[in-house]
């Protein structure tokens, strides 16, 4: 579900001050596939390894951005 789904059903009362940012990303970028996580990557108990992987990859970026599995929307990425 995206956020403008959420928000459109949300009490006017509890919507907090959003800011818009536009990003231009380049075409290459990296993508992490459910088939690159553990099983039951979004349990607690896989935190330290889902760190560690990005933690490399910030160390020595190749690309810009990572698009990763959304662990809220199982079909959505971020």
């Amino acid at each position: 579900m995206a956020l403008l789904e959420i928000v459109t059903h949300l009490n006017p009362v509890f919507i907090p001050d959003f800011h818009l940012l536009v990003l231009d990303i380049p075409d290459t970028f990296q993508t992490v596939s459910l088939t690159d996580l553990p099983t039951d990557w979004q349990n607690d108990t896989h935190y330290e390894t889902l760190q560690t992987y990005f933690s490399n990859w910030l160390a020595q970026p190749d690309v810009l951005t990572v698009s990763v599995p959304s662990a809220v929307v199982s079909r959505s990425g971020n």
